[in-house]
């Protein structure tokens, strides 16, 4: 899948935002990016969520928030969201 569906200016720019250059994680990328709903990531070492958070940082429009489960605030930054 991985040689039909990379393309390698994407996988490079994934590589510089700290995903690793192994092939399941650019198989995983290629999935994520082209999906139409939310990925579940399943993420024991915490390299997707980096990769996540530098990603959004760096390549999205209006960059991305993270929000932690203890924060006091998030459910009306969930009703925002929503």
């Amino acid at each position: 899948m991985k040689d039909l569906l990379e393309d390698p200016v994407t996988t490079k720019l994934w590589a510089a935002s700290s995903l690793p250059n192994d092939d399941l994680s650019i198989e995983n990328g290629i999935i994520m990016f082209g999906s139409r709903r939310w990925p579940l990531m399943i993420d024991p070492q915490n390299q997707a969520n980096k990769f996540i958070k530098l990603f959004g940082k760096e390549h999205a429009e209006s960059g991305i928030e993270v929000y932690k489960m203890s924060d006091s605030s998030l459910l009306k930054y969930l009703e925002i969201g929503i």
